[in-house]
């Protein structure tokens, strides 16, 4: 089942001051004017992800139709980063002017600002991916012109990502901050207005660049009787086989954008990955860290991205303490580790972006039915129920 996912971002600006835009196909209508710094504030949803799910399989949950908030994607998983507040790296585009790179974050009183004032008001094509951090530089490129769309290099992605990356693939101003109209896929241009006391609302969507990974974790029904486990950590590496070859840490991206009127994606054909082939080799990386108790009845998700061209295997570590049912610790800090290949589960060998690819995977001891001590305390993780 496809599902629309477009992230919603609404940026409410106070006492107006940077961005800028184009108005028409080779002109920009711009109004120089200065102001004292602006005040913003963010709201942000993303479409939900395509679920990809092995034979036989259901989900738990079921997205609400449209879009939905960030805090709401965070809120399916344990230890995922609610990105509603995080940095996005925006280029503030026009036809007639080079383009201007900018980051919105959040400051120390909790309000959004510019990293770089703009003080020219008017129209912009506004492009640019969140969270800004996951990677380590970017650079943009008009496609013909902004106002046709753009190219947009995003280098030093990780072949794995806690963040589920997100470029912008629509924008507007609004009126107020739940008020737009003309909102579109496939449409950039917003105005920005900077009179003094003006209020500015920007609303922006987004989509996915990455594939993702649902693990889900059960424990067997008799074993959950005896034993209570807590997971403490969980841990994952991409390898290019399951032989375990070696895989670079990092990818650079290219996403050509072109505008359209049809409420269509914007994206062309395949975002183009390449191996940096100049980073290390990739090593685990951490999903989370903590304590959480798994249990029969209800499972317990946890989200990892990757990037799609990438091969599909990788290597899952999963730290956790065994207790007794009166609350005795009984193992400390067991590691399991299994090796996932999506060709095989999901028998496919093109992984897509925005697709969330579900694995369940069932904590059971070695041997369930001798119930020796031993075995019981050294529990291991079966992919598939």
């Amino acid at each position: 089942m496809k599902l629309k996912t477009l992230r919603t971002i609404y940026l409410g600006m106070l006492a107006a001051t940077m961005l800028v835009a184009c108005s028409g196909e080779d002109t920009d209508d711009v109004v120089n004017q200065s102001v004292d710094k602006a005040t913003f504030e963010l709201k942000s949803s993303v479409s939900s992800f395509v679920d990809e799910w092995p034979s036989g399989e259901t989900r738990a949950w079921t997205p609400p139709s449209g879009y939905v908030t960030y805090d709401y994607i965070s809120g399916q998983f344990v230890g995922l980063t609610d990105l509603s507040r995080s940095s996005i790296e925006v280029f503030f585009t026009q036809n007639i002017s080079d383009p201007h790179q900018n980051t919105f974050f959040l400051n120390h009183a909790d309000q959004w600002r510019l990293s770089n004032e703009i003080t020219s008001a008017g129209d912009y094509y506004l492009y640019g991916f969140i969270p800004k951090d996951a990677a380590t530089s970017a650079s943009i490129a008009a496609n013909g012109t902004y106002s046709n769309g753009a190219v947009l290099t995003i280098n030093g992605l990780g072949t794995l990502s806690h963040h589920d990356v997100c470029v912008i693939v629509g924008a507007k101003d609004g009126t107020g901050p739940e008020t737009v109209t003309g909102l579109s896929t496939g449409q950039f241009k917003a105005r920005m207005n900077l009179a003094e006391n003006t209020h500015n609302y920007f609303f922006l969507l987004f989509d996915h660049i990455y594939s993702a990974l649902r693990f889900r974790f059960i424990v067997d029904e008799e074993y959950d009787d005896l034993r209570t486990i807590k997971l403490r950590k969980l841990e994952m590496k991409a390898i290019g086989d399951e032989s375990g070859t070696t895989v670079k840490s990092k990818y650079n991206a290219v996403v050509t954008l072109r505008q359209n009127t049809n409420n269509m994606s914007p994206i062309v054909g395949n975002i183009q990955f390449t191996a940096d082939n100049s980073s290390a080799d990739a090593a685990m990386e951490p999903i989370y860290d903590g304590e959480v108790t798994l249990s029969h009845t209800t499972p317990c998700d946890f989200m990892e991205c990757f990037v799609p061209d990438y091969h599909g295997y990788f290597i899952l570590r999963s730290t956790y303490d065994v207790y007794d049912k009166y609350g005795n610790l009984l193992r400390e800090r067991c590691v399991s580790e299994n090796t996932i290949n999506l060709f095989e589960i999901f028998g496919q060998h093109n992984m897509e972006r925005g697709h969330i690819y579900s694995v369940t995977l069932l904590v059971k001891p070695t041997y369930l039915y001798m119930l020796s001590e031993p075995d019981l305390d050294n529990p291991t993780l079966t992919i598939g129920s």
